[in-house]
């Protein structure tokens, strides 16, 4: 599809729309809706009829644990506790921080004062909703049986042996790989008689692809296109989405720098080593440069300090003893030249 020059509707799934849609009382509607939907709780004595979105900072006592929230936090009138997590970028910590949020959640519901009381009693039914523009179960997080089109996990504590939840589990996870929905809903058209859950996540998929508000949509999807038109928003609306796509957006480009200094560090730390295997060996000056790709002016030198007595220094350490005067010539780890 060709870019749209303006965008008329916004990415749902940034943190600053997602909290507009899913985490404001005013749109508490659409926040049960999606809830039902994406936990399966409609027509089930889970089912939710109202609820409370509370604050979604997880506080630790601990000075020393790292301070951490959610994107959406809400109570239920019949008690459950259920936090909603947009990711929009894949992480190898993601799974396991998911675990860090729920002990925090978990242990937020005891306090002092429920000494004497079971924990059965204190603690809340809790769920944490996860929704990934990123795949997750991938690399070392594959899962056994997995397949590109398996979009929707449910993941609670078991009893192996048996096959069988815990008894009195209050933890429960659901996440959503939308890369493998896409991948399932390729070849099908979404409407307004596809399952709810469905059109939910098209919305999130397509909505800022969208010109114009769907009218073969369930009647609480084109709600949720109407608060992400764009020009319906305040000044400030606008400005804080701006600011979610710039804060993205550096962090994207912090980490590809960080990576290109790691990846330079070790091409570097590369060719001091051929320069410590040519001292070893006595390979001439001529014959080890032309394996150079960086400075060589700057290599002699290298060269020069192994000779001198420091051979046993690893490539890191001449690597810290270099590291201004090689990255300072960046620019010229093409040049062959002895300038």
């Amino acid at each position: 599809m060709k870019q749209k020059e303006i965008e008329v509707f916004a990415d749902p799934t940034y943190d600053a729309t997602f909290k507009m849609l899913f985490g404001k009382q005013t749109n508490i509607e659409l926040t049960k809706s999606f809830l039902n939907t994406m936990l399966n709780f409609t027509g089930t004595p889970n089912e939710i009829n109202d609820l409370k979105i509370i604050n979604s900072d997880l506080i630790q006592e601990d000075v020393k644990a790292i301070e951490s929230a959610i994107d959406v936090r809400c109570k239920t009138v019949s008690g459950q506790d259920i936090s909603i997590e947009m990711q929009r970028r894949g992480e190898d910590y993601f799974l396991a921080r998911t675990q860090d949020y729920m002990a925090k959640i978990l242990s937020s519901q005891v306090t002092k004062s429920d000494g004497g009381k079971s924990y059965n009693l204190s603690m809340d039914k809790t769920y944490m909703l996860v929704i990934s523009k990123a795949k997750l179960f991938i690399k070392d997080n594959a899962v056994v049986g997995d397949t590109p089109i398996m979009y929707e996990k449910t993941i609670v504590p078991m009893i192996k042996e048996l096959g069988v939840e815990v008894p009195s589990n209050k933890m429960n996870w659901k996440f959503f790989e939308i890369p493998k929905f896409k991948n399932y809903i390729k070849n099908k058209e979404v409407h307004a008689d596809s399952n709810l859950k469905e059109q939910w996540l098209d919305f999130l998929l397509n909505c800022s692809k969208s010109e114009e508000t769907p009218e073969n949509r369930n009647e609480i999807i084109k709600r949720g296109y109407e608060i992400m038109k764009i020009a319906n928003w305040t000044n400030e609306e606008r400005n804080n989405y701006e600011l979610s796509k710039l804060k993205e957006a550096y962090n994207k480009l912090e980490k590809e720098q960080v990576f290109e200094e790691g990846k330079l560090k070790g091409e570097i730390k590369g060719e001091i080593k051929q320069i410590k295997m040519g001292t070893k060996y006595k390979i001439s000056d001529d014959s080890l440069e032309k394996d150079l790709t960086h400075t060589k002016s700057l290599f002699k030198k290298i060269k020069e300090y192994l000779e001198d007595g420091h051979f046993d220094d690893t490539e890191s350490q001449i690597y810290e003893h270099y590291e201004k005067d090689l990255l300072g010539k960046r620019d010229d780890f093409s040049d062959t030249s002895d300038g």
